[in-house]
C-alpha cells in the first residue's frame, strides 16, 4: 500500500489541484471577495471614494450601541460586518486591477481565479525547488491535502493570498536583489503583513534585498499617481485613517468568528460586542476588559510568542525553518486572518512534511506533526457538522493549530536538514 501511494501520489496531487481549480471556476459568477476588488477597480478608474467613507459614517451613526440587539437593527449590523466598506487594501491593488474592470464580472472573476491558481502552482514549484526530495509528489500531495480547507476557502472566496504567497516565495528564491525587492515590496503594498519577511533577509544579512524592497516600496506606492497623483494621495490617506489606524487602535476591528488572528481571538474572549452576533451563543466574552487593557494583553502575549523565536533565530542553522516560522507569525500577528489567510501555512506544512519524509527526527516531533495535521484535515463541516465547526472557529482553533506548528518548528533538529537543502 505504501509503495502504491509513493508510486501514484502524483496522480492524487494533480487530482486535488484539478478539484480546486474546478471549484474556483464553478463559483466565479457568485458573490465573493473579488467583488470588492472588482468594485474598487471601477471606483479607482472613476476617481471615486474607494472606502465608502460617507456610507460608513451614516451606518455607524444609525446603529446606536443601546439598540444593537433590536431586531430592526440586525440588517444594519450585517452591513457593518460585510457588505459596506469591505475593500481594505491600499489603492495600489485597485489600480492594478483596472484592466479587469473593463470586463463583465463573471469573466473578470474567471481571469482572477485563473491568475490566482497560477500563483498557487508557482508557489508549489518554488517549494519543490528549495529541497532535494526523492518523494516530492508524495510531499506535495500531503501538503495540499492538509491545507485543503484553506485552499478551498480561498478559491471559493476568490481571494488574494495565493498571489502574496507566490510573491514572498519568489523574493526568497531569486538571487537577484532587484527582482526580490520588486516582488516583496509589491506583496507588502497589497497587504502589510508580508513586511515581516524583511526580518528573514535581516537574519540572512542580505541588505541589498532589504534596500531594494524599500526603494521599490516607494515605486509601488506612487505608481497609481500616474493615473492621478492627487487622487492616489487622498486614497492613501483614507486607507491609513480608516483601515490601518483602525486596526492598530481598535482591537475589535473585524474580530468576528472567521477572524483567527491573535488580536481577534483576544477580542472575542475579553471584549464585549467584538462579534455581537456570535459571542453570546458560546458564552463569550469570558470577562469584560477595556480596549486599552486588551491591547496591553495582546502586546504581552505577542512578546511571549515571539521571544522563543527571537532567542533561537541567532542560532538557527536552516533558513527554511526561519522562513516557515515567519509565515506562521505573519498570520498570527495580522489584524485580520480569515480562514483563507491560512494558505500561508502551505510552506510550513510542506517543510514539515519534507522533514517527516526525508530526515530523521524524534518520534515526539513526528507524532506531534501528524496529530496537528490530522486535526486540520478533520476540521471541516463534512466531518464535524456546521455547528461544531462554527463553535471551534469562534474559539479560534486555527490560531492554536498554527501555534502548535510553531512549537514543532522550534523543536526540530535542523542538522538533518541542511545537507539536503538546494538553495
Amino acid at each position: 500500500m505504501k509503495d502504491f501511494f509513493f508510486k501514484y501520489s502524483y496522480i492524487l496531487f494533480y487530482f486535488l489541484l484539478l478539484v480546486l481549480f474546478a471549484q474556483g471556476i464553478k463559483k466565479a459568477n457568485q458573490k465573493s471577495d473579488f467583488q470588492d476588488y472588482y468594485s474598487a477597480s471601477k471606483l479607482f478608474a472613476e476617481k471615486k471614494d474607494l472606502y465608502n467613507q460617507s456610507t460608513l459614517t451614516n451606518l455607524k451613526s444609525d446603529a446606536k450601541l443601546d439598540d444593537l440587539f433590536k431586531p430592526e437593527n440586525l440588517l444594519i449590523l450585517e452591513k457593518l460586518k460585510g457588505n459596506i466598506g469591505t475593500y481594505i487594501y491600499p489603492p495600489l491593488f485597485a489600480f492594478l486591477l483596472i484592466p479587469l474592470s473593463f470586463l463583465n464580472y463573471e469573466i473578470a472573476s474567471i481571469v482572477f481565479v485563473s491568475f490566482n491558481f497560477l500563483c498557487l502552482l508557482l508557489s508549489l514549484f518554488l517549494c519543490s525547488r528549495f529541497f532535494s526530495a526523492k518523494r516530492i509528489y508524495s510531499i506535495l500531495f500531503l501538503t495540499i491535502l492538509i491545507s485543503f480547507k484553506f485552499l478551498e476557502n480561498h478559491v471559493v472566496n476568490n481571494q488574494v493570498a495565493f498571489i502574496l504567497l507566490a510573491l514572498v516565495l519568489f523574493s526568497v528564491y531569486t538571487k537577484n536583489s532587484i527582482l526580490s525587492g520588486l516582488s516583496l515590496s509589491l506583496a507588502i503594498w497589497i497587504k502589510i503583513t508580508p513586511a515581516i519577511f524583511l526580518f528573514y533577509f535581516l537574519l540572512e544579512k542580505d541588505f541589498r534585498k532589504i534596500a531594494s524592497t524599500f526603494v521599490f516600496g516607494i515605486f509601488w506606492m506612487l505608481l497609481p499617481s500616474l493615473f492621478s497623483h492627487e487622487y492616489n494621495i487622498s486614497s492613501l490617506l483614507s486607507w491609513k485613517e480608516l483601515i490601518l489606524d483602525n486596526a492598530m487602535k481598535n482591537p475589535e476591528f473585524r474580530s468576528w468568528k472567521n477572524n483567527q488572528s491573535l488580536i481577534a481571538t483576544l477580542a472575542k474572549y475579553f471584549l464585549p460586542n467584538a462579534d455581537i452576533l456570535n459571542q453570546s451563543q458560546v458564552g463569550l466574552p469570558f470577562i469584560d476588559l477595556t480596549k486599552q487593557t486588551l491591547q496591553y494583553l495582546f502586546y504581552t502575549v505577542s512578546l511571549l510568542i515571539f521571544y522563543p523565536f527571537l532567542k533561537l533565530s541567532i542560532s538557527i542553522k536552516d533558513k527554511f525553518q526561519t522562513l516557515s516560522i515567519l509565515f506562521i507569525l505573519s498570520i498570527i500577528f495580522s489584524g485580520i486572518s480569515w480562514i483563507h489567510s491560512f494558505v500561508f501555512l502551505l510552506f510550513p506544512i510542506f517543510y514539515l512534511t519534507y522533514i517527516l519524509f526525508e530526515t530523521d527526527q524524534t518520534p515526539k516531533i513526528k507524532y506531534s506533526y501528524l496529530a496537528v495535521s490530522i486535526s486540520l484535515v478533520l476540521l471541516n463541516k463534512t466531518f464535524l457538522g456546521s455547528s461544531l465547526e462554527s463553535f471551534l472557529l469562534m474559539f479560534s482553533c486555527l490560531l492554536y493549530l498554527s501555534l502548535a506548528y510553531y512549537i514543532i518548528l522550534l523543536s526540530i533538529n535542523t542538522d538533518y536538514v541542511r545537507s539536503k537543502v538546494q538553495a
